[in-house]
């Protein structure tokens, strides 16, 4: 609260960040715009600002509490009247620079690059 004061902020998260911005921005004046990046939110909330769910193809990692969380999500995102895109062919780590062979072989990583549209999506949101 010291470091931002009053200001009012746009809050960008992926997986366990996502699910915190969209935490952030349900509860918290301060958030004006927000985006989550394939995170899976741990409570039913409603978001009253503008808001962007970044949601990837799901890996064979994805569990059912994966899966919930997703599904989660996709419900606060139609109830909120919030913004939702599936980038179809890029996995959960695409939104990062991490691009290790660990992270293939365990399928939270796609060989589509994906961070050129991520961005894409990013910029169009915020400039809304």
């Amino acid at each position: 609260s010291e470091i931002i004061g009053d200001r009012k902020v746009i809050v960008i998260g992926h997986s366990v960040g996502g699910a915190t911005a969209a935490h952030l921005c349900a509860t918290d004046k301060r958030c004006i715009k927000g985006i989550n990046m394939d995170g899976s939110p741990a409570y039913k909330e409603t978001l009253p600002v503008p808001f962007l769910y970044l949601q990837a193809d799901a890996g064979t990692y994805c569990d059912k509490e994966c899966l919930d969380g997703r599904a989660l999500m996709e419900t606060i995102t139609t109830d909120s009247k919030t913004k939702m895109i599936h980038i179809p062919g890029i996995k959960h780590y695409n939104f990062t620079d991490r691009r290790d062979e660990d992270l293939y072989k365990q399928d939270y990583l796609s060989q589509s690059d994906g961070r050129d549209i991520v961005v894409q999506k990013i910029i169009e949101f915020i400039n809304q």
